[in-house]
């Protein structure tokens, strides 16, 4: 995912801090066009960043196809073989589909819960911008000479907020970018494992290939033996109904059977140390098969932490939205006040006013929270949501401000 357009559009909306406060005062409809500039480009990207999240769920539901189908393939074409290893190898076949199918299933629901975030989060955003233009435009409108002093200090103090509250906003897309590349980082190892497992089980179907001609060959040599044992024994029967035959001949058969036999044995032997070979190959095999499957299911721990990680930010940011909500709704009525009072008090002096002003700024603040309260909440928020993905060897972006 892309990291660095997201800080550079964060400078460059209105909630930076790089504006002055009378470049706002003035020049209203620079503002409102810069934030409307902000807001498309942040809905652009988001619904990027959706399709993405929707063309990989839909690749890893397709790959799990094909991995889910090779696995009943192999399953299917077992070689027989006694009872012990058949039953060993089907049960490894039958149970890692499943968990296969349960770490896609979970990483499909985490990049919905993903996409959900973005599109709420557009939303907000966009809602901002709009409640910002229109304010502007109604202070811009209704304020006299008299009272823009006090218009722009109220609209400066709800600016601010806003400001936080964007930056607050801001921070939470970064953590949750930051927990769809840790995504897409163990996805990658999962197909890896998916690929050495592979390999592993062709080469097993092969070593069982060649243990099951092994055998065969042993049963053929069996059965060989067997029928020369009944050779010699008719030729000892004929030799002992007709005693004056030819012994010579028979010596020379004897001879015969017995250099044939121990070239059998021999050549038994060395099948036997080859098959004893494979089954030690085999044993190995199976090892690594094991340490593999507890990779995986590490991995599905790693996935399930980073999902509640993700249901905790999704609380923070309802909690943000509807901190956001009792600010504008101060901020209304805040306004409200501020025109009650314009119309009260439009035809009497300017001193008077004047002097009624402190009072006025001092009933409006009173509904609101102190400001660094807020700036220190939000700046906890933003560090244990940075807290949330661990990371190793001192990333980049653990140091974000």
């Amino acid at each position: 995912m892309e990291t660095e357009p997201v800080t550079q559009r964060v400078a460059d909306t209105p909630s930076s801090e790089q504006e002055s406060v009378g470049i706002r005062t003035f020049h209203a409809e620079t503002e409102k066009a810069v934030e409307n500039e902000a807001a498309e480009e942040m809905s652009d990207d988001v619904t990027d960043a959706v399709f993405e999240a929707v063309l990989r769920e839909s690749a890893a539901n397709v790959a799990f196809k094909e991995q889910a189908e090779l696995e009943h393939a192999k399953a299917s074409t077992i070689v027989p073989g006694p009872g012990d290893e058949q039953m060993s190898f089907s049960a490894m076949a039958s149970e890692e589909p499943p968990l296969l199918g349960a770490a896609y299933q979970q990483i499909s629901v985490l990049n919905t819960q993903l996409a959900h975030l973005y599109t709420e989060l557009t939303m907000a955003r966009t809602e901002a911008a709009s409640l910002k233009a229109d304010k502007e435009a109604e202070a811009g409108g209704g304020a006299s000479t008299a009272n823009a002093d006090k218009t722009a200090e109220a609209l400066q103090l709800a600016q601010t907020e806003s400001q936080r509250q964007a930056q607050q906003i801001a921070d939470l897309v970064s953590d949750i970018r930051h927990l769809q590349l840790d995504l897409e980082y163990h996805q990658q190892k999962v197909d890896q494992l998916l690929e050495e497992k592979q390999i592993m089980m062709k080469d097993m179907k092969a070593l069982q290939q060649e243990v099951a001609e092994a055998r065969q060959q042993l049963e053929e040599k069996d059965q060989l033996l067997k029928h020369q044992e009944v050779d010699l024994l008719h030729h000892r029967q004929r030799e002992q109904q007709s005693p004056r035959g030819g012994k010579e001949s028979d010596d020379g058969i004897l001879d015969a059977l017995r250099t044939e036999a121990a070239a059998k044995d021999s050549a038994l032997i060395v099948s036997h140390y080859e098959l004893h070979k494979e089954k030690l190959m085999r044993d190995r095999l199976e090892q690594k098969n094991l340490k593999l499957m507890e990779r995986m299911q590490k991995l599905m721990m790693v996935v399930e932490t980073m999902r509640k990680d993700n249901v905790n930010l999704e609380r923070s940011l309802q909690s943000k939205d509807r901190m956001y909500e009792e600010k504008d709704a101060q901020l209304r009525i805040i306004m409200q006040k501020v025109r009650q009072l314009q119309k009260t008090k439009g035809g009497k002096p300017k001193a008077a006013s004047k002097a009624k002003a402190p009072a006025l700024e001092l009933e409006g603040s009173q509904n609101l929270p102190p400001l660094d309260s807020a700036r220190r909440g939000g700046s906890a928020s933003g560090r244990r949501s940075g807290q949330s993905t661990p990371r190793r060897n001192g990333s980049p972006y653990t140091t974000r401000a």
